[in-house]
This record gives structure tokens, sequence and C-alpha cells, in this order.
């Protein structure tokens, strides 16, 4: 019996959305349940600041999917002392090639009663990873550096790399991810 497939490693084409790993296609005007808004998603995501006196950072909640739904998450600030369980996601930003350019959309929900999703852009890889460990069923909370850091303002980047160590070590679990084409990286051996 053939296992269903988990539609993790998905690539936009010009004709349509693609699974690398099954070959299945789907139209391009696919509709997503995971992404539904009562606003548009054409602004781009806006971080809030962090408490450092507190010691905060944020968390990502991989939102569950449907097949080849676009990757969509709540982003989530926590006090160091006080984390839920999360697993930290540890990957290269840049692709073999060097481009470490963010040039993949992600949506966040960002809505506290209306669904309302805003774009946030990462990395090719940081994309390819988070397809590959989302859940079809359940949320899945996760530490990830290129989201967890607003990497466009300088102080709060160089005081949340000083966390790193201690982010590492409160995770549930630690998950490196090599990243090998047109296969997920848990069947890497």
């Amino acid at each position: 019996m053939q296992s269903e497939c988990l539609h993790r490693y998905v690539e936009k084409l010009d004709i349509g959305i693609c699974c690398l790993s099954c070959g299945s296609i789907r139209n391009s005007t696919y509709e997503s349940t995971a992404v539904a808004s009562e606003q548009p998603a054409d602004e781009e995501y806006r971080y809030q600041r962090l408490d450092h006196n507190l010691k905060h950072i944020r968390l990502v909640e991989l939102l569950p999917v449907r097949g080849l739904d676009p990757i969509s998450c709540r982003i989530k600030i926590a006090q160091l002392q006080h984390l839920p369980p999360y697993a930290a996601i540890s990957y290269t930003w840049a692709t073999e090639g060097g481009d470490a350019s963010r040039v993949r959309k992600i949506y966040v929900d960002v809505g506290r009663f209306l669904k309302t999703v805003r774009i946030f852009r990462v990395t090719i890889n940081c994309e390819e990873i988070l397809q590959q460990i989302r859940s079809q069923h359940s949320s899945r909370t996760i530490w990830i550096d290129a989201i967890y850091i607003d990497q466009d303002f300088i102080s709060e980047r160089n005081r949340q790399v000083r966390l790193m160590d201690q982010i590492y070590e409160r995770a549930s679990n630690v998950e490196i991810c090599i990243q090998v084409q047109g296969q997920d990286y848990q069947d890497v051996s």
C-alpha cells in the first residue's frame, strides 16, 4: 500500500504549485483555507518590540495545513524564563549557491478577533524547512532565527544573539536540518 504524500517539498512553477516529492500539481489560483483572511495579505509584517529587561523572545506557531497550502503561522512573544515547549531549528540561511535573499513569502496571522494576515519574507532555505516540519493535524511551536530576530533592527539583533545559547538549551529538542534537494531533511542519513 502506498502512503499518502504530505506535500512537504513544494515549489511554485509557471504551471502551478508542484510537489517535488510526488509530482502532483495544483492550479496557482488554488485557494488556501490556512490563509483565508478578512483582509488581503498585501501588507508586510511589522515586528512588535521586545522588552529586553524581561528577556522576551519570539516563538513561531506553525499552523496546521492541508496539502499544498502556503505556510501560515503566528508569532508569539514569550519571556525566556517561562517558555512553552518548543523545538529550536538549526539550518543554513543561504542555498548551496550562496543565495541568502529573503524572496519567499510566508503568512503571519496577526488578528485577534478576525483573521488578519501579513506577508513575511524568508530565505529559500527557511521556507523549505518550514514546509518540511509543519504538520497537517496540529500547530507546532518552534524557534527559528530568521523569524525570531528583527534582522533590520541592529540593537535588537545584537541583544537577541546573546540569548541564543539559552534558547537552544531550553528547547524541548533541537532539529538540525541538512538540506538535500528533493528530500525531507528527516530522511537524510
